[in-house]
């Protein structure tokens, strides 16, 4: 069998497992993300997709929530980030959701209570993104290196 034909191979089973690796992946990190506290909606916005760039093949995962980066690794001074402000009006559902609020000057005040603390002392890091990653990357070694030898036998 001509070299470029095993190549091609090569590249199509390696394609394919990082697909299957990006994949477990989403599924690993929507089952990690933080649940009830969080914002709704944080599960469906994590996707995962395998990509390929020339002879790049990558397994990707990405969280497309405005606040996943800051569900991941904290906030201000208890994570050793910068200090971060929260934005008037994203804890508006959740105050109502979870603290079952439903006046609105309440809401104000307790709004202005939760940004004001958050700004303060900060929020701890609730990993959800990376877990998932190292979860997978171990199990995905193996799996390429099988896919590998698969397509060298043919």
């Amino acid at each position: 069998m001509a070299w470029p034909e095993v190549a091609a191979r090569i590249e199509d089973k390696v394609f394919r497992e990082a697909d299957k690796a990006s994949l477990a992946m989403e599924r690993k990190a929507i089952q990690l993300a933080p649940k009830g506290a969080s914002e709704p909606g944080l599960d469906k916005s994590i996707h995962g997709a395998a990509t390929r760039e020339g002879l790049v093949i990558r397994a990707r995962i990405v969280c497309q929530s405005p606040h996943g980066a800051y569900l991941e690794f904290g906030t201000g001074p208890a994570a050793g980030h910068a200090q971060y402000m929260p934005p008037k009006g994203v804890l508006r559902q959740w105050i109502r959701r979870v603290l079952g609020i439903g006046d609105e000057k309440a809401i104000d005040e307790a709004e202005a209570a939760i940004r004001w603390k958050i700004y303060q002392k900060g929020t701890e890091p609730q990993p959800f993104m990376k877990p998932a990653f190292d979860h997978v990357a171990k199990k995905w070694k193996g799996r390429l290196a099988a896919a590998v030898k698969e397509a060298l036998r043919g």
